[in-house]
């Protein structure tokens, strides 16, 4: 068992840039389960990949095969990027799949990991064909 508090490094590269900040460290089980959940949603809204507790996010819209990401930081806008939405959906998993791999070698098992896990599944089938 663990507390799933886990901390992290996590950011978005968009534009040539990282967005908040290259080695930005919050709680990445938990925040990697909320953008699995909105990649699901993206396919017919605008959906928001929220960051913990900071005025930092990133608002997602889809285009057909792409999304449009736009960086706000005080609901100011700082950059925007045309995404090819499996692009973001590979990236979103590959962290998600780092981030269990880590917990299961530090043998760290909880409810929040578990919804990670189940999160990423999910959003793997969506995502199959």
């Amino acid at each position: 068992m663990h507390n799933s508090l886990i901390t992290g490094p996590i950011c978005v590269e968009l534009a040539g840039s990282r967005y908040p900040a290259a080695g930005w460290d919050d709680f990445v089980v938990t925040i990697l389960g909320w953008w699995c959940d909105a990649l699901a949603c993206v396919t017919t809204k605008p959906v928001l990949f929220e960051l913990m507790d900071c005025p930092h996010v990133f608002r997602i819209h889809p285009q057909e095969q792409n999304l449009a990401v736009v960086y706000l930081d005080h609901e100011r806008e700082r950059a925007r990027a045309t995404v090819r939405r499996k692009q973001v959906v590979s990236a979103v998993e590959l962290a998600a799949r780092s981030v269990l791999d880590e917990c299961q070698r530090r043998e760290w098992h909880d409810r929040e990991i578990e919804r990670l896990s189940e999160r990423l599944a999910r959003l793997a089938e969506m995502n199959e064909g």
